[in-house]
């Protein structure tokens, strides 16, 4: 409901929660139940991934509720909280002015609330709300990134190496600059100044508490927007770190976006100087300059190259010399991977869906360093 979320601005966005202020928030936030669905309807505006999101969705869950939000067309979902909704097997119905129904993430037309959390996509236009499409709103490039590194817990590097690598690389690709103006939080906005030891010391809270999993949004600066999500996760003797998130890159058509997006295979190196790195893929698609998923059908992204570590080579049984010749790969992360540039286009590079059907990747596990949420991501992207 308008003015829920402005109320918990004021407060910092790294303070941990109660369990009874968490159940209180999730109360607020909550309109209704249908079905096996819990339902807040959101205002206009951007529906950021703040801490009575965080509450609403984990309670949800726990109570084995799917969780939705319910929205007019004048609403978007800011990056950090399309990913953390898709997480908990939420879903968002956007309802037009006549009532009628659609899935603001895929368009497909929705006879009731309770079917916005399937994520099937619409087959044709018969299935499509058109009110989904309005191509105008997709006048900005926007880099799709997905990595993930795993590290043995005994010698893992402070968390974060991965976006500051990612900070590094785009950082020259948009010509060099301060990298300070880069933050992360709890919540949204991320107003805490980028620090590998602070995020540490918040990851440590986290296991003292027992909990084996931290979560934190991350942005970017004014010369590198980006909407990131970094999730932390031991398993065993291993902690994992998914990183997942938009970058924008400019107006299309604008001076310097070729650059950038030619800048993309730097990225990838720069990733694979990391050891830890087993898995990353970069896409390009037309967005929002606000890096928010508007109720909008964006375009299909286009990927651009793919970086297999030794988790995954050796988890999927990969022939590395057949890899190199059939694919144009290259040695990566110390030989020990593989990175390789792909291409929708007849130009002799491989598209992503041929390659996912020689590797098998539908067999790749969290162990291996595809989280499940990434997994779907590589599918979505390997239709075009």
């Amino acid at each position: 409901m308008p003015g829920r979320e402005s109320a918990q601005a004021s407060r910092r966005p790294d303070r941990p929660v109660s369990g009874d202020l968490e159940h209180v928030l999730a109360a607020w936030l909550t309109d209704y139940q249908a079905d096996d669905a819990v339902v807040t309807e959101a205002a206009p505006g951007t529906v950021w991934y703040t801490i009575s999101q965080k509450a609403f969705l984990r309670r949800a869950r726990a109570n084995g509720l799917r969780p939705v939000i319910v929205s007019g067309e004048f609403t978007e979902l800011s990056e950090p909280m399309r990913q953390v909704l898709r997480f908990h097997g939420g879903g968002w119905a956007v309802k037009d002015e006549e009532g009628n129904l659609r899935n603001g993430l895929t368009g497909r037309r929705l006879h009731r609330v309770a079917e916005a959390p399937d994520p099937t996509r619409p087959t044709g236009l018969d299935q499509m709300g058109l009110a989904h499409w309005r191509p105008a709103r997709s006048d900005h490039a926007q880099l799709m990134v997905c990595a993930t590194a795993v590290h043995p817990a005994a010698s893992a590097p402070p968390p974060g190496e991965t976006i500051e690598l990612l900070m590094a690389a785009l950082s020259a690709a948009s010509g060099g600059g301060d990298l300070s103006p880069w933050a992360f939080g709890r919540n949204e906005p991320a107003l805490l100044p980028w620090d590998a030891h602070d995020l540490a010391r918040h990851c440590r809270r986290d296991q003292e508490a027992g909990i084996s999993l931290s979560a934190f949004a991350v942005s970017g600066s004014s010369a590198v927007p980006a909407a990131l999500t970094l999730v932390l996760q031991r398993q065993g003797q291993f902690v994992h770190e998914h990183v997942t998130g938009l970058v924008g890159l400019g107006r299309l058509g604008s001076a310097g976006l070729e650059r950038k997006l030619a800048a993309a295979d730097h990225v990838m190196e720069t990733l694979s100087s990391a050891v830890g790195i087993t898995f990353a893929l970069i896409m390009a698609q037309a967005g929002n300059q606000a890096l928010t998923r508007p109720p909008v059908l964006g375009s299909a992204p286009v990927p651009l190259s793919i970086l297999l570590g030794d988790g995954l080579i050796r988890g999927l049984q990969i022939d590395a010399e057949q890899a190199l010749a059939r694919f144009q790969a290259s040695p990566a992360l110390g030989g020990h991977g593989l990175m390789v540039p792909l291409d929708a286009a007849a130009s002799g590079r491989p598209h992503l869906a041929e390659l996912f059907r020689s590797v098998d990747l539908d067999r790749a596990s969290p162990r291996m360093g595809i989280s499940p949420q990434q997994l779907q991501t590589l599918h979505y992207a390997a239709r075009y």
